[in-house]
């Protein structure tokens, strides 16, 4: 009988290291469950940049984060006084300040805001325009305004930034010189496909990589098949329009102005993404981004440039970060406490593996326990 009591202790002791771990096990490992995090993104603007036009113009060009209007707080100091604005939803922002005095320093700051009401304000910057003057014997502050290319046959009227009159030349024509070498007078050269042209001002310094004078600039379309390739990864798109300027090698003092003008339908698709011209790198086989200014009104982007290469207009995709995102994240959760609701999530597998081997036990001890008992005469 105390045999018997010992084997009957040791069944159940058996039961309860079988039973005990695999509940524990299973209400200690945590719980499973989806958090969703609502991140609230500021809205902000970068790379606010002003750019001269002429001595009563400037255009203040800046991004955001978000799809927003645009305005431009702008005066003589910072209690500002002017503004100017656009009530369009978009990501690139121009705004072009008129009617400015020449040669005076004006304070400006970008103010944009979303749908929501939500509004970031720019840090205050300045700028500096232009001194004015008389060009080609047009007195100072009379018959302003900018100069279109009408003047060449078959070439639409676009405005440039240069103060008239403008002499407009078709590529590789000649270029007025004065005895110093230097530009004689405000000079646009269109290119071959009338959708480019570059624009150089009076007093400007043409060299040759020889260090000798140029007297003429092609601007020449380059076929799509013919543009160097953008590496693999880039960020920008090539918007198909790539020109070559030569002679090779050529410099700019100071800088000159290449301005690519789109149909208005290209326009419309690439409005709403990130515009930059480009200039291709022989060296390092890259395209380099340059400052570029667009201008809605004629469709067109702008930027400086001080030596002849190849330049591309790009594209960058919008893929803008909405302000307000939600962030569904999968984890597992380690209980802080006694689990509640044991019942409702009790493991019943674990059980019911545990309770087939606890009848395994019971057989085979059992069958022992007969074998004990025939072999003592019990």
């Amino acid at each position: 009988m105390r045999a018997e009591k010992k084997h009957f202790i040791f069944i159940a002791v058996c039961c309860c290291l079988l039973v005990a771990p695999g509940v524990l096990c299973y209400h200690s490992g945590g719980a499973s469950a989806t958090v969703e995090i609502t991140a609230r993104v500021l809205l902000a603007s970068y790379d606010v940049d002003a750019t001269s036009i002429n001595g009563s113009a400037e255009t203040i060009t800046w991004m955001t984060n978000g799809l927003t209007n645009s305005t431009v707080e702008y005066g003589p100091d910072t209690a500002y006084g002017r503004s100017k604005n656009d009530s369009a939803w978009v990501l690139s922002h121009t705004i072009t300040l008129d009617g400015l005095s020449g040669g005076q320093l004006y304070h400006y700051r970008v103010v944009s805001s979303d749908s929501a009401g939500t509004t970031c304000v720019s840090p205050d910057s300045n700028f500096t325009t232009a001194p004015a003057k008389s060009i080609i014997g047009v007195p100072s502050g009379g018959g302003g305004g900018a100069s279109p290319l009408g003047n060449l046959v078959g070439m639409p009227a676009l405005d440039l930034p240069m103060g008239p009159p403008a002499v407009t030349i078709a590529s590789g024509s000649p270029i007025p010189i004065t005895a110093e070498n230097l530009v004689a007078e405000p000079v646009v050269v269109v290119s071959n496909d009338k959708s480019a042209a570059l624009l150089i001002d009076t007093n400007t310094l043409l060299l040759g990589k020889d260090g000798q004078p140029v007297s003429s600039i092609d601007l020449t379309r380059i076929a799509t098949a013919d543009v160097p390739a953008v590496p693999t990864g880039s960020l920008f798109v090539f918007a198909g329009y790539a020109y070559q300027i030569e002679p090779s090698g050529a410099t700019f003092s100071p800088s000159i102005a290449l301005k690519i003008i789109t149909t208005q339908e290209e326009w419309k698709q690439i409005s709403g993404q990130e515009l930059s011209i480009q200039y291709y790198n022989p060296v390092s086989g890259q395209w380099e981004a340059l400052s570029t200014t667009t201008d809605p009104a004629t469709h067109s982007v702008t930027t400086m440039i001080a030596h002849s290469s190849d330049y591309g207009l790009f594209t960058r995709p919008a893929s803008p970060v909405s302000p307000s995102a939600t962030i569904s994240v999968g984890t597992m959760i380690p209980p802080s406490g006694p689990v509640q609701g044991a019942i409702n999530g009790f493991n019943w597998l674990i059980v019911v593996k545990g309770l087939a081997i606890i009848m395994t036990i019971v057989v085979v001890a059992s069958i022992g326990l007969y074998f004990y008992r025939k072999q003592n005469g019990r």
